[in-house]
């Protein structure tokens, strides 16, 4: 019996003893786990949670994800052809959809590759392309999205993507849309956005566009996609009539909620609205497009254009270049179009400037700052482009974000090595840097410069 009661007794001390050193081995284990994700920088955890959810698609991708990541620390990583993978899971918070510009069109070729090389991969930038050679390297690198299949049911494509969350992306539009046909051309680009990949926001622009997509982010945060958004630079449409339109140039936001919206009320074959018929033969409308879109936006859908100024004041999205803006030399044509806005508008923006800070005092919508003022800290966009100033913006900004402190001299030369000088590089519609010992024009421009480039307005999304 000694024996027996000696046995169990033993028996039931290794029980005990193997039941702390299981609960031990698991709470070093918890403890270890909580450790590693707390510690992990957020966008590695992103990186991780989302390889986690769909090894197929993020496996592969996020091996290579320790410390190579855009501006503003945005969950992706790049390969060595510049293309970066995004780690998402059901829908990107936004894509940019790059639409042909009416402006020197032979050098699209050029522009197209120096998005790809700056700012392109992080707007997550979807080329859309009536022929390949337009951008020929995406065809080398797999990332063609082909037109649908004449035969297809349901959604099919005659090629896909290899990396469905690669960008950017080329889409090759259908041989029935002509290289004239902007209306049919952008209708098709929201369907298929809004079918194959159904971000939260879709921002329209053309290839003459520089997008800076921490600050689109920035702007994004908090907003809802499922309610109706417009938002971009509004101008008034005509002397008469309270037609508001995004700028096609400087590029316009539309949520899921007015992709979904927009599409309903101009493929609805049961009630076909006058003011959303996308179709016509006038060659203006052809090439801008928006102007058929606001229409049934705003008269039919409700859905109207909005002041995106920051503070009421200082413009995010610009319809010309950065050495325009900053100067103010800018076409009569726009500053027109800034006059007289429909009491609708002014009443909005009434109501917006109430809410600014007391330290800000917001403008009237036609009056067009320049300087220092021209530009909001947040700024989104700027237009008219061409392929070597888009280099240059990038590499100045991304050298202040790396080293807010760079002295002047020093960001001054930068621009002065890198900016265009022949008319042919520079395009009809920018400008020469100022004359060097023009201090004054300087000052405004280097301090633009800064203003647009701080790391406290990056926010990756």
């Amino acid at each position: 019996k000694k024996k027996k009661k000696k046995k169990k007794k033993k028996n039931q001390q290794i029980m005990f003893e193997n039941k702390v050193a299981f609960v031990s081995v698991v709470v070093f284990l918890a403890i270890g786990l909580f450790l590693s994700v707390t510690l992990l920088q957020h966008r590695h955890r992103k990186v991780l949670i989302q390889a986690i959810r769909n090894p197929w698609a993020h496996g592969k991708a996020s091996m290579k994800a320790r410390g190579r990541y855009g501006l503003g620390g945005m969950p992706t990583t790049k390969d060595e052809h510049g293309y970066r993978h995004h780690f998402y899971s059901k829908y990107p918070r936004f894509v940019t959809v790059v639409l042909p510009s009416g402006v020197n069109a032979k050098g699209r070729g050029r522009r197209l590759h120096s998005i790809q090389q700056t700012w392109g991969p992080l707007a997550r930038a979807i080329f859309m392309v009536h022929n390949e050679s337009e951008f020929s390297d995406g065809v080398k690198h797999h990332a063609v999205l082909g037109p649908p299949k004449p035969t297809g049911t349901g959604t099919e494509y005659t090629s896909y993507p290899a990396d469905r969350y690669s960008y950017p992306q080329i889409w090759k539009l259908p041989k029935d849309i002509g290289a004239e046909e902007g209306i049919p051309r952008l209708m098709y680009a929201i369907q298929t956005v809004f079918d194959r990949i159904n971000p939260d926001f879709a921002f329209f622009v053309n290839d003459h566009t520089y997008v800076i997509p921490e600050h689109l982010c920035d702007y994004l945060h908090g907003l809802d996609p499922s309610h109706p958004l417009h938002a971009g630079h509004a101008l008034k449409k005509g002397d008469t009539g309270d037609l508001v339109l995004n700028s096609e140039s400087a590029g316009y936001l539309f949520s899921r909620a007015t992709m979904q919206n927009l599409l309903h009320a101009t493929t609805n074959q049961n009630h076909q609205d006058p003011n959303c018929i996308m179709s016509g033969n006038d060659t203006w409308l052809q090439g801008n497009p928006a102007v058929l879109i606001t229409k049934c936006l705003q008269h039919s859908l409700h859905i109207t254009a909005i002041d995106t100024r920051e503070h009421a004041k200082y413009h995010r999205f610009h319809a010309f270049p950065l050495t325009r803006v900053v100067s103010g030399d800018l076409d009569e044509w726009y500053r027109t179009k800034h006059r007289n806005m429909p009491t609708w508008f002014t009443t909005a923006q009434a109501a917006q400037s109430t809410q600014t800070t007391q330290s800000t005092q917001s403008t009237p919508y036609e009056q067009l700052l320049s300087g220092l003022d021209c530009c909001a800290r947040g700024t989104i966009s700027f237009h008219y482009v061409e392929y070597k100033e888009s280099k240059v913006l990038f590499k100045t900004r991304e050298a202040l974000l790396h080293n807010p402190h760079l002295k002047d001299a020093i960001l001054k030369y930068l621009m002065i090595t890198h900016w265009p000088t022949k008319h042919s590089e520079i395009g009809t519609h920018s400008r020469k840097l100022p004359h060097n010992n023009d201090h004054h024009a300087w000052d405004a421009l280097l301090g633009v410069l800064r203003n647009i480039s701080t790391p406290q307005t990056q926010r990756p999304c």
